[in-house]
């Protein structure tokens, strides 16, 4: 027993030591740009020691001593000092160095290395303060706003009128001797870094304030809008005559196609919604390039809802056709009608015609909300350049992701659960949500594919993004079969009737008591949409290399469309010649055409919105606060 507590006691006293060794991590030391009391400014930065004589210009050595600088009479020392020799500041850049050999001087030329060379200096001594775009919005006037350091909070922007009308070498002489509390970097950077940094401001500056003749012109794409419009609105008067033409013969399967087209739509465009808002809340450096086409293609989402749902909703001999509870006379697998179904009557205060409309409504209204937010602010920042703008879509996302959050759950329980009323999940919502993302990603794909060969992202989407794009949706297939098993297994497992039989038609074909048509579009699902997107994803390369991702893109929008076929096609027709009393809508039917066309309807529609909004507002954002991390994000 004194063994055991004097262990004891060893331990306790050794685990207890361990809280004298500082963090590694976290050391106790000043940091960069950070407060220390015992300075009379409150800083840890310390210029030089008064009387300090710098020694040579921060050349190497090796650059010393070559043979440039032997043959070299003198450097200029207007390259050193930013002015020429009456003391005044040098209007454009100097001359490196007077002469090399006689009647040669040695100019200093802007080129895509010096840039990199002041892009690089820039970040590490300048973007603290003032930001990455130069507006003067650092995170230290951030910081020094909510600390309440007056000093601080007046950092300059280098977009004002007054620093861009600064000559060069007056930029060089404040990188150089610092200006008002800014301190000099004179010790820190060589006249070539400081030079390099002055040539970056200047086209951050150009970059941030482009003359009205300069500015770009809408893209030669954005021209094929009308095509787009004349190909959707052909392709829907086609399918909306069959769908007519149906309900006047007490047929759906008609109806059922524009349905499937502009939900097919409305998912893609909900994923949208949601990861520009996603990435707003969490302020993802690697998406404005991507976000802004995701705000150009929303647009579309309240249009397809009224072109599409809206009408099939508002429409008698529709809303009767499709949703089976809307009409009292329809008459169920069962032999009785809906007007004397009991599990109706128990479901009546959620599905009644009334309370119906009024969520359909709802729905075209929030998400109509919720769209023109997001667009109105973010466009608005492209002309004003107000860093307000970025709070106010943070604010607005943070709110709007549970707002959406419940009104696809509750689109997806009407349009989609409600056509076999008698079912339910409570994972339907989830689902929907899931293949929104997955469908969303897929179509980003394939558009940014085609806008970085010849369009506006030509040039400027990387293997980073892509890189982002593919882990997405390695992500969200993983997510997405892991919602459709779970589903399965608990329906599976509680083996109730009423759940049940949604599984069994999708099965077993009821008069033979073998697999159906529609057991090969579940193995479809669990292979095609699942398995072989996951394991191509699951590879790096998969995911860095355009073509390989292009193809797994292309794999999971035509699983999206099984996977809504899947969902809204199967139901029991009541059939009394048969000995079961109903027959499954079969999948292998003409009208699988008349769905493929109601989705390039509809996606003929959504890409005119598209190429129309482009031409209309900026396809790069060039005032958001992140896009130069975006531009040049990387792993």
């Amino acid at each position: 027993m004194t063994r055991y507590l004097a262990f004891l006691a060893v331990a306790v006293v050794a685990t207890i030591s361990f809280l004298g060794f500082h963090d590694m991590d976290y050391q106790n030391k000043y940091k960069a740009q950070g407060e220390n009391a015992l300075f009379a400014d409150g800083r840890d930065a310390r210029p030089p020691v008064a009387g300090t004589v710098a020694r040579g210009t921060g050349l190497e050595p090796a650059q010393v001593f070559s043979d440039d600088f032997r043959r070299a009479e003198s450097l200029n020392p207007s390259f050193v000092t930013g002015k020429d020799a009456k003391a005044a500041f040098l209007a454009g850049f100097p001359e490196k160095s007077l002469k090399l050999t006689k009647g040669q001087p040695q100019p200093y030329a802007i080129d895509a290395d010096v840039l990199a060379l002041g892009q690089a200096k820039y970040q590490i001594y300048c973007a603290v303060c003032h930001g990455d775009a130069g507006d003067g919005n650092g995170i230290m006037k951030v910081r020094s706003a909510i600390e309440g350091d007056v000093a601080i909070v007046t950092i300059a922007s280098l977009q004002t009128p007054l620093i861009r009308s600064y000559p060069n070498g007056q930029l060089y002489d404040v990188v150089t001797n610092g200006k008002n509390t800014m301190m000099g970097y004179g010790d820190k950077l060589s006249p070539e870094e400081r030079w390099a940094v002055v040539a970056y401001v200047r086209a951050l500056q150009l970059s941030q304030n482009c003359p009205p003749e300069l500015s770009s012109s809408p893209h030669a794409l954005t021209a094929h809008w009308k095509k787009f419009l004349a190909l959707g609105v052909a392709a829907l008067a086609v399918v909306w005559v069959f769908a007519y033409i149906g309900v006047g013969h007490h047929e759906n399967r008609q109806a059922l196609s524009v349905l499937v087209g502009s939900l097919f739509w409305v998912s893609v465009l909900i994923g949208m919604l949601l990861l520009t808002m996603i990435t707003r809340v969490f302020d993802a450096g690697w998406a404005p390039l991507v976000r802004r086409n995701w705000e150009l293609l929303i647009e579309a989402l309240p249009v397809v809802l009224l072109i599409g749902v809206v009408p099939l909703a508002f429409l008698p001999e529709f809303r009767h056709a499709l949703w089976d509870w809307t009409d009292p006379a329809h008459v169920l697998a069962g032999g009785h009608t809906v007007g004397h179904d009991p599990i109706l009557q128990a479901k009546s205060w959620f599905l009644n015609e009334p309370f119906f409309l009024v969520r359909i409504g709802l729905y075209v209204l929030v998400f109509g909300v919720l769209v023109t937010l997001l667009r109105r602010w973010s466009f608005a920042q492209d002309t004003d350049r107000t860093a307000g703008h970025t709070h106010r879509l943070h604010a607005v996302s943070a709110v709007g992701i549970p707002i959406s959050a419940v009104a696809l759950t509750m689109l997806a329980f009407d349009c989609l659960m409600a056509l076999s009323y008698h079912w339910f999940s409570t994972m339907y919502g989830v689902w929907f949500f899931a293949l929104s993302i997955r469908l969303a990603l897929a179509v980003t794909v394939i558009l940014t594919y085609k806008l970085s060969n010849g369009g506006w992202l030509d040039g400027l989407l990387n293997q980073a993004h892509r890189h982002v794009l593919g882990c997405l949706m390695l992500a969200f297939t993983v997510f997405w079969a892991y919602i459709s098993f779970s589903q399965y297994f608990l329906i599976y497992t509680a083996n109730i009737p009423e759940e049940t039989f949604w599984y069994n038609i999708r099965e077993i074909d009821a008069a033979t008591g073998l697999k159906s048509e529609w057991w090969s579009v579940s193995m479809y699902l669990i292979f095609g949409f699942f398995f072989l997107p996951f394991l191509s994803l699951l590879f790096y390369r998969t995911k860095i290399i355009a073509d390989r991702l292009l193809t797994v893109a292309w794999i999971i929008l035509i699983g999206g469309i099984v996977d809504l076929w899947f969902n809204a096609i199967p139901r029991q027709v009541y059939d009394k010649s048969t000995p079961e009393g109903f027959v499954v809508t079969p999948f292998l039917t003409s009208s699988l055409l008349l769905d493929l066309a109601a989705i390039i309807g509809f996606g003929g529609i959504v890409f005119a919105i598209f190429l129309r909004g482009a031409a209309k507002h900026e396809t790069i954002p060039v005032h958001d606060p992140r896009i130069l991390e975006s531009i040049n994000y990387h792993e």
